[in-house]
């Protein structure tokens, strides 16, 4: 796994998003996925939308990681080490189409 770490001023996360999604765009083949803590829930689906068909966003959000995973995004948090059997569980219902027990287990 190769991590790319950008500067994220404000006024340089539009300039960082376009640059990450450049290289991801252009090594898709290669690409599994894109891990970003953006602690900016609108941010990070937008940064979603915007990844090529089979590139996976994995959300390292504390806070709005429950909205996020449900809404597309795939979990990669440190979080979940201590809750790993409930947020397992919850996970579990999600992908079984059961959207309220996840929110009940994970929210």
């Amino acid at each position: 796994m190769t991590a790319i770490v950008l500067p994220t001023p404000e006024r340089d996360l539009d300039a960082a998003t376009d640059a990450v999604l450049a290289l991801v765009h252009d090594h898709a083949r290669r690409v599994d996925g894109v891990k970003v803590s953006l602690l900016d829930a609108a941010r990070e689906v937008r940064l979603r939308e915007r990844l090529p068909d089979g590139v996976r966003l994995y959300t390292g959000g504390d806070v709005d990681y429950p909205t996020l995973i449900a809404g597309g995004s795939h979990a990669l948090l440190g979080i979940f080490d201590p809750i790993a059997p409930a947020a397992a569980a919850a996970l579990q219902a999600l992908d079984a189409g059961d959207p309220a027990r996840f929110a009940a287990g994970i929210g």
